[in-house]
Order: C-alpha cells, then structure tokens, then sequence
C-alpha cells in the first residue's frame, strides 16, 4: 500500500510504499501512527509524525477504513464497536468488485 505524507519537520509530501500485508501490528503512540514489522522481516518499522495524539487516531480509523473497503469480504475485524451489529451489503460488494474490473 502506498502512503502520502507530510513531513512535520520540513513539509516536505512523500510517497511511502509499505507491506502492510506483512506488518506485525499497527499502532499510535502520542503524535505517531506506528507501523510495526516483525523482527525478522526485511521491511523496518515505519513511524509517521502527525500534528496531534487525535491525528494519530484518525489516520488509523482512516487506514482500517481503506484496508476494510479493498479487503475481501471477512478479512478484517472491527473490535471497537461491539455493540453495533455487523450489517454486510452484498449488494455493494458487487458493485464494488465489477467497479474494479
């Protein structure tokens, strides 16, 4: 998956390319979205600076979000709302998947 960001420092914009499908977890800690890669991987974890703790959090509901749309149906699990039920449209998985062809 390809990200843009924002350097804080230099506001400089830069593509980064990441192996999500191999990440360990996915984290934010004060200002930083965290990408964590298994020791034994060849990819480093990757850590991005945001303007605040909330930008943090909202680049990872946004990252879950676009991992959610192009995973396959069931590949991803929402476990911060349990008490909302889980409502799949079939429907719109079609459209989606002949949208892409």
């Amino acid at each position: 998956m390809y990200i843009k960001y924002k350097s804080l420092s230099n506001q400089k914009v830069s593509i980064i390319n990441v192996n999500l499908s191999n990440c360990k977890t996915i984290t934010t800690e004060e200002n930083k979205l965290i990408i964590n890669m298994p020791e034994d991987s060849k990819d480093k974890t990757i850590s991005l600076a945001l303007m605040s703790n909330d930008d943090s959090i909202k680049a990872l509901d946004k990252l879950f979000g676009t991992l959610s749309f192009k995973a396959p149906l069931g590949n991803l699990l929402d476990l911060t709302k349990l008490d909302e039920d889980l409502i799949i449209n079939e429907e719109n998985l079609k459209e989606s998947e002949t949208e892409e062809e």
